[in-house]
């Protein structure tokens, strides 16, 4: 199985539903699992993306921050299985927020990309969930 985090640290105030690159993967991936959250996610949709990332055999991530975006506490399991080396996930950060950088540089054997608009995020989602 195939799967798309999409992880939203924004602001409350800028975080909207709907995002456009979730409504472009959905219409150029309809195979693929997509699950969208906050920093504001309940506990039962944080398990089911722990889940997702534990049983898909290929996860793109996508998180976007900023940043002030610095309390992410209450995602914290979450953000240690994504701190977590995978061959079959790669991490896109969006954003700019210094804290989240360091944590994926300070661990080399992570696959992540640092990209600056929802551009080339569709580019590497087409490249990595569009291969085999």
């Amino acid at each position: 199985m195939k799967a798309l985090l999409y992880l939203n640290l924004l602001p409350t105030a800028i975080t909207t539903y709907g995002q456009p690159v979730l409504v472009w993967a959905k219409k150029n991936f309809p195979e693929v699992a997509t699950l969208d959250l906050d920093a504001n996610s309940d506990d039962m949709l944080q398990h089911y993306a722990l889940r997702l990332l534990q049983e898909a055999e290929q996860v793109a991530v996508c998180i976007r921050s900023e940043a002030d975006a610095t309390d992410f506490r209450k995602l914290m399991p979450l953000v240690e299985e994504l701190l977590q080396p995978n061959a079959g996930r790669l991490l896109l950060l969006s954003g700019n927020n210094a804290r989240l950088l360091r944590m994926l540089q300070a661990r080399p054997q992570l696959t992540y990309k640092v990209v600056e608009a929802d551009a080339q995020l569709q580019e590497a989602l087409q490249g990595y969930l569009g291969a085999g």
